[in-house]
């Protein structure tokens, strides 16, 4: 055993190859063939579209990025802000997130004022 901290890689992951149990319902079960009007088929072109309308809007130009940085809370804030209302349409960390953190922060504060005052008293 090392006496270092920090993680040192043992080896390669080896692949593992699990057994399935046989079972006799598989070996009694019937193919299944469906009406073509019933069946699923692969697109062409399945990652050619993307789905994400805010992601398509932004670069349409009708949202913009903007990024903030909270003091508090110490963290930086992305938010996808509509150009026209001016309203923020998403954003991380939401602001429940950012809450929590300046709290966490100003209690954590408040613990080095409180430990610098009692050095302070016993010096």
């Amino acid at each position: 055993m090392s006496a270092s901290l920090s993680v040192n890689p043992v080896g390669m992951a080896a692949a593992l190859q699990v057994a399935r149990p046989h079972s006799q319902t598989v070996d009694q079960s019937v193919a299944t063939q469906l009406p073509a009007n019933q069946s699923v088929t692969a697109s062409e072109h399945g990652g050619a579209m993307r789905h994400d309308t805010a992601y398509s809007d932004a670069a349409s130009g009708r949202f913009s990025n903007q990024t903030i940085i909270n003091r508090d809370a110490g963290m930086i804030v992305y938010q996808l802000v509509d150009n026209r209302s001016g309203l923020v349409v998403r954003q991380f960390p939401d602001e429940a997130m950012q809450r929590r953190r300046a709290y966490f922060r100003t209690l954590d504060a408040m613990k080095d004022d409180t430990a610098r005052v009692a050095m302070d008293r016993k010096a």
